[in-house]
């Protein structure tokens, strides 16, 4: 079911996306991804349409990526208005667990099936370059599952207004860097350095 509503979403909104939003998408052209592995596209947060974005790749990309799934707070999970939103991937995460395999043991299970999970390790909406810290579990999936990792900068949809979007008064740009394998053994208590060193690279893209 997430496949179709995805693919549905990208007949549906990718040329109107990219038009009101004057996006633009960069690092594309030799962009290529393992098919034998699952993949984790890691990003930074600026805005709640950020998971929505990934409509504005190219359809080539975007067949690859699909069905593509993010962990979500119990916050929103159980807002009656959110419902839609997980035929479109969204799945509950816990907010609290006694160890980081309870916490992101159903993620990674859906990784060993060889789905997407798109993921910010920031976890929030993030208005200013080092204002959260970064959480280690990226590292942790991808160590654990042998999944890819995408990096991807989003810029542009800070404060995005309807209004803005109507009147096309923004320039949203994609920026994806090379996927890359994490394969090097480190002790798991230096993940939350790495996820910071990630994501400040990825705000460098």
């Amino acid at each position: 079911m997430v496949f179709f509503v995805q693919l549905l979403s990208f007949i549906i909104f990718h040329f109107p996306f990219k038009f009101f939003l004057r996006a633009k998408v960069e690092g594309v052209e030799n962009l290529k991804l393992d098919s034998k592995r699952p993949l984790i596209l890691v990003s930074n947060h600026q805005a709640k349409i950020d998971p929505f974005l990934i409509l504005l790749l190219p359809y080539r990309l975007v067949r690859q990526i699909i069905p593509f799934y993010q962990p979500t707070g119990e916050y929103y999970y159980k807002k009656w208005w959110f419902k839609p939103f997980i035929l479109y991937g969204a799945y509950l995460m816990k907010q609290r667990a006694w160890t980081i395999e309870e916490l992101l043991g159903p993620t990674l299970e859906k990784l060993h099936q060889g789905k997407s999970i798109m993921i910010f390790p920031e976890g929030q909406l993030v208005k200013e370059r080092g204002e959260v810290k970064a959480k280690p579990g990226v590292f942790y999936l991808a160590k654990e599952s042998g999944a890819q990792i995408l990096p991807i900068h989003i810029e542009g949809v800070e404060g995005l207004t309807f209004r803005d979007f109507i009147f096309r008064r923004r320039t949203v740009a994609i920026r994806l860097a090379k996927p890359f394998i994490f394969n090097t053994e480190v002790a798991k208590s230096h993940y939350k350095e790495l996820a910071h060193n990630l994501i400040e690279s990825i705000y460098d893209l």
